[in-house]
């Protein structure tokens, strides 16, 4: 078998799940199975499962196998929406030359792969990356870079849809742009209106439970 470095694995690994429509509580194909779906070894699988198991996608039990967790996605993204535009804002302020060419750099690569998943879930991701780093707040980034890896099965859910992944594609350039510009409020509009869309777009999830956007609660919080 070819085996992967673990980076790429996990990737592969949390598409495959996303792709197979599984529910919370559900358990994962056997160990063999997966190893051999994935083209890799059983122990380098082992060492995927777990990284998924520490970021709290999946959880392994003792003799029984590996079952996907009932982490509440709507919940998840409810706390990115307050946290992230935050970001973007801040990242608006503090961008260098070099910030802005690997934002350009991320977005061109999402463009080139709007027609495939895994590559454009990649991409997005790496705005996302890339804007946290921006921020000059390690401990906002750090929040972030844990929220971002508890989203990845999600991610790769909402990234199947192809008419959401040309949306987030304009929501992307439109938020590269106001953080290119130094615009922190463009920017902060920019991320709430994407992370709202996915929200909308999230499996399962009704319209009470979707996230609302900072400047929406904002608003609501004056009348």
């Amino acid at each position: 078998m070819n085996d992967h470095l673990p980076e790429d694995l996990d990737d592969r690994l949390r598409a495959y799940l996303a792709t197979r429509a599984l529910q919370p509580g559900d358990r994962l194909p056997a160990e063999r199975t997966l190893a051999q779906r994935l083209g890799v070894s059983r122990p380098t699988l082992r060492h995927a499962l777990r990284r998924l198991a520490d970021d709290g996608v999946i959880e392994i039990r003792q003799r029984s196998g590996a079952y996907l967790t009932g982490l509440d996605l709507a919940d998840l993204l409810a706390v990115r929406m307050r946290l992230e535009p935050f970001a973007a804002a801040l990242a608006a302020e503090a961008a260098t030359d070099r910030h802005r060419r690997l934002l350009r750099d991320a977005l061109r690569d999402a463009a080139a792969h709007i027609d495939e998943v895994d590559a454009f879930a990649r991409a997005d991701i790496a705005v996302h990356d890339i804007v946290a780093d921006v921020c000059g707040n390690r401990v906002l980034a750090d929040v972030l870079a844990s929220l971002r890896r508890a989203a990845g099965y999600s991610r790769r859910a909402t990234s199947g849809d192809p008419a959401l992944r040309r949306r987030t594609l304009t929501q992307l350039t439109g938020l590269v742009g106001a953080i290119i510009d130094g615009n922190p409020a463009a920017a902060e509009q920019a991320m709430a209106v994407h992370l709202g869309d996915v929200g909308a777009a999230l499996p399962g999830t009704p319209p009470q439970r979707r996230p609302e956007s900072p400047s929406r609660a904002r608003h609501r919080a004056v009348q």
